[in-house]
């Protein structure tokens, strides 16, 4: 494939395939939330279970966990990277522009995450992205610096909270458990029962409590210093496709997906073997600090290869690999999209599903989620130049009503 295939316009479509390509990969690892797996008993899992759970618990541990999460950061980063661009003459316009935009994506976030889905993402995201405006002034050398030292921080925060015997949630666990003990006294200890809950009034108590509960992970497992890592070297990615020096290397490409894959895959299966990072994980020790190093070892070598070897594969099977640009170009309507149709399925307000389906169902149903997802968005783009929930972003940022129809 020949230079020009990189042009502007497809170099957009491109990176929207990628994007697309990573949201499935989220679903595939959200699904066991919203369905309960991630809160069932081995008993329970077992009963349910189609197949052999205890491979599919190591394979998507090896394959799965925080690798697509990583993807879609490096995405968010190299998106932004274009946004940021315009910035480099000073231009207050595009400033205040690009302020708006992450105060829009803040709210956002945060009504998913306090009234729909205490796995939001969007929230984190927003809040990293004014860091990256700081750093927007940066050499491109700089910012791998930043990068590096951005990397090092978990590991070195874990060894002061450990030295110093400090809780690492910060007190939000605290707090989220004493809004579930207040709201569901016999109840609050048992995630899948909360997720069974069957009025929105209960749904809203369990999904606010559940946000403090998230914030306390996040912070437990270093998640903000680990995101903000992906996310600088995302704009220095962007960085380099805006000057046309990344898409059109494959030699650097395929080496960054051998090395991912072996070395990623190495220390994936070692993190895959002592168990996946998790809430509530007590006092730092020994175990959690490899555990952690295994993990960003293990996700981040990934992540970056799944991005090289789809760069790879789009020079040979583009027509192919064309089915994710639609749900790519509309990847905030789709995930939001994804929490409202995994609610109806699984939860309590609507089909209660939740604690009832094994891995293959799991799966099954996903595939038939973005597949569903691919079709809608295929079909609305071929109307409308946005998908509803980008056309109300871009509204709300440039404070107009904005044409959202083709001519």
């Amino acid at each position: 494939m020949s230079n020009s295939s990189y042009a502007p316009n497809n170099r957009l479509e491109l990176l929207d395939a990628i994007r697309g390509f990573a949201l499935f990969g989220i679903l595939i690892a959200n699904i066991r939330t919203f369905s309960g797996w991630d809160f069932m008993s081995d008993d329970l899992r077992a009963k349910v279970s189609d197949s052999d759970y205890v491979n599919y618990d190591f394979l998507n541990t090896l394959l799965i966990d925080g690798k697509f999460y990583t993807l879609f950061s490096l995405l968010f980063g190299i998106g932004f990277s274009v946004q940021l661009s315009r910035l480099s003459n000073g231009d207050a316009k595009a400033l205040f522009i690009y302020l708006k935009r992450l105060i829009i994506l803040l709210a956002i976030g945060l009504v998913h995450l306090v009234l729909f889905w205490f796995g939001d993402i969007l929230t984190f995201y927003a809040l990293l992205g004014f860091i990256l405006l700081l750093v927007n002034t940066f050499s491109d050398r700089s910012i791998l610096i930043f990068a590096g030292i951005t990397f090092l921080i978990p590991i070195i925060g874990y060894l002061i909270a450990w030295a110093f015997d400090l809780s690492m949630d910060v007190g939000f666990y605290g707090l989220g458990q004493l809004g579930l003990a207040a709201s569901f006294a016999e109840q609050s200890n048992d995630i899948l029962a909360l997720l069974k809950l069957e009025t929105w009034q209960e749904f809203f108590a369990f999904t606010t409590s559940g946000s403090l509960l998230r914030v306390g992970y996040v912070l437990e497992s270093w998640r903000l210093p680990k995101l903000l890592f992906v996310m600088l070297m995302g704009l220095w990615c962007g960085r380099k496709i805006i000057q046309g020096k990344m898409l059109n290397q494959p030699k650097l490409l395929l080496r960054i997906v051998i090395f991912g894959f072996t070395f990623g895959a190495i220390a994936s299966y070692f993190y895959a073997e002592i168990g996946a990072v998790f809430a509530f994980a007590g006092a730092p020790n020994a175990e959690g600090l490899l555990r952690m190093l295994l993990y960003m070892c293990s996700v981040f070598p990934m992540g970056f290869a799944y991005g090289a070897l789809f760069l790879l594969a789009w020079r040979h099977w583009e027509k192919f690999l064309m089915v994710f640009v639609a749900p790519g170009r509309m990847a905030l309507t789709n995930y939001l999209m994804q929490t409202l149709i995994c609610i109806t399925i699984f939860y309590g307000i609507g089909y209660n599903y939740a604690g009832t389906v094994g891995p293959a169902t799991m799966l099954l149903i996903a595939c038939c989620i973005f597949v569903t997802q691919i079709l809608t968005s295929k079909l609305w783009l071929s109307h409308f130049k946005y998908g509803p929930l980008e056309w109300i972003w871009r509204c709300l940022t440039y404070g107009r009503l904005l044409a959202i129809k083709k001519a």
